[in-house]
């Protein structure tokens, strides 16, 4: 997705900061920070809303992100190209942790994503948002009625994302520069 006018801080943190992704990201009934590391990596639960007849799906996902402003260099260790443009990277990965257990009526999904957003190189109001993912939902799904699901709410995703931000970029601009 490119999107005109963007902010990398602000398209990263809609991810990154779950009050700010709560405003947004309906998809998802729950969402909390389980344990924090350090300013950069956190283990993250978060419940995803299933279409009827299908069963929710949990998630417990261990967090990485860097931006190129605080993290070049590791992100260049990583191998991560970094040009002189602003970029921030998360990385998430499923993991287990016992003081996650899954809920009665959940489904224990499991998934890796790596998101990227970066300035455009010759427009640095052009953000690129580059998002790669696998998931497992587990349990038995009809490849049919998956597919249908994914397409859609894939799109209502993007739509309600852009649309938050056009709407909050002010206020969550405000928000980030308290912290």
């Amino acid at each position: 997705m490119v999107v005109p006018d963007g902010d990398v801080d602000i398209l990263s943190q809609m991810h990154i900061n779950l009050d700010i992704r709560k405003e947004w990201d309906t998809s998802f009934r729950k969402m909390r920070v389980v344990q924090t590391f350090s300013e950069k990596e956190d283990i993250i639960h978060h419940e995803l809303k299933m279409p009827f007849p299908l069963s929710s799906r949990d998630f417990v996902h261990c967090r990485y992100y860097l931006n190129s402003e605080s993290h070049r260099e590791e992100l260049e260790r990583l191998g991560i190209a970094v040009g002189s443009t602003k970029c921030c990277v998360i990385l998430q990965h499923s993991t287990v942790l016992e003081s996650c257990p899954v809920a009665k009526g959940v489904e224990r999904a499991e998934n890796i994503t790596v998101s990227i957003f970066e300035e455009d190189s010759e427009d640095s109001k052009l953000v690129h948002v580059k998002t790669t993912s696998k998931t497992d939902l587990k349990g038995t799904i009809p490849s049919a009625l998956l597919q249908t699901c994914i397409g859609i709410q894939t799109l209502k995703n993007f739509e309600a994302y852009l649309a938050a931000f056009r709407k909050n970029q002010d206020k969550w601009k405000q928000l980030l520069q308290k912290d």
